[in-house]
């Protein structure tokens, strides 16, 4: 009888090591693809971000040259889309006035929101 019942706790103890090791495995899978989304997920919010950044650094440019050239002031609340991303101006000094311009650009989920001092 001790001869039968060794092969089958041989083969009992085989068959759970070969279940633990598929389920390590599967552990393992499962936490690469996890992390692999994240960071695509991190990479797609870092373009829009910089996308934001960029449109709302435009604008101050645009409204620094034409403030410059006296040719036109941008009111509060004007957009300006980019395409990928769009810019409002949120807070315009008075004209002919120095102050804040306060622009928020947005690409996606993404807003950046930049304050510039413009002076004569």
């Amino acid at each position: 009888m001790s001869r039968s019942t060794r092969p089958r706790r041989g083969r009992g103890a085989a068959i759970v090591a070969v279940v633990v090791a598929i389920a390590a495995l599967h552990l393992a899978v499962m936490g690469t693809l996890q992390s692999s989304t994240d960071d695509a997920q991190t990479a797609a919010f870092r373009i829009e971000t910089t996308r934001a950044f960029y449109a709302t650094d435009s604008c101050v440019m645009v409204c620094r040259r034409l403030l410059s050239s006296e040719v036109w002031t941008p009111a509060e609340g004007d957009e300006i889309d980019f395409g990928n991303a769009t810019a409002s101006y949120v807070d315009v000094p008075a004209e002919g006035e120095e102050g804040n311009l306060v622009i928020e650009g947005r690409s996606g989920d993404a807003t950046r929101r930049v304050r510039a001092l413009l002076t004569r």
